[in-house]
């Protein structure tokens, strides 16, 4: 029987290699943040689809859209063993996800990895029109969440655990499976 706590958990980073982050460094080089800021924001608060993103990549920088998605998927491989530990604190926890993601990109990367068998609800940004880390998609986490024991996030991205906490969700920055696994199990959660 699972206990009253919630296991917030973000996706890219965690589970798998950001596979957005790998392709704009590879053609961006410094100011590859920029660029995948301005053309993927749109796609992760859901306003266009990662069809639409391409299309404008491709008016804007010559890409050819199937190429690139190619291999922006080859930067993003899931990790079996984020994936196990996800499963074992399922056993006595809620765990949810809490991600910035574009529509069909986590069916694309996890496609038979046992990835949805991790979670027990799943707050993706496009579907919300909200975004990590903007204080809206915290603060929909916690009314829908209600009263609970207690909850923590893991986040690999600081700005997010910044405002995780800001908003009143006890965020850690995650740095390894071994890390997570060690607060969880071990640290008294």
């Amino acid at each position: 029987m699972k206990d009253n706590r919630v296991i917030l958990l973000d996706c890219f980073g965690l589970f798998a290699p950001d596979p957005f982050g790998g392709y704009f460094k590879r053609h961006f080089g410094e100011d590859w943040r920029q660029v995948k800021d301005h053309y993927c924001e749109g796609a992760d608060i859901g306003g266009i689809t990662v069809t639409e993103m391409l299309d404008q990549m491709k008016t804007d920088l010559g890409i050819n859209p199937e190429d690139a998605m190619k291999e922006i998927l080859s930067y993003s491989k899931p990790d079996p063993e984020m994936i196990a530990l996800a499963k074992r604190f399922r056993q006595k926890h809620d765990v949810m996800l809490l991600s910035n993601c574009m529509d069909g990109m986590i069916e694309k990367i996890f496609a038979g990895s046992g990835f949805d068998d991790c979670f027990d609800h799943q707050f993706r940004s496009y579907q919300l029109h909200r975004i990590k880390p903007g204080k809206e998609i915290y603060e929909y986490v916690l009314q829908v969440l209600g009263p609970r024991e207690k909850i923590i996030f893991f986040d690999d991205n600081q700005v997010n655990v910044d405002a995780g906490n800001h908003c009143g969700i006890p965020s850690v920055l995650f740095e390894s499976v071994s890390q997570c696994e060690q607060v969880l199990f071990h640290e008294g959660y």
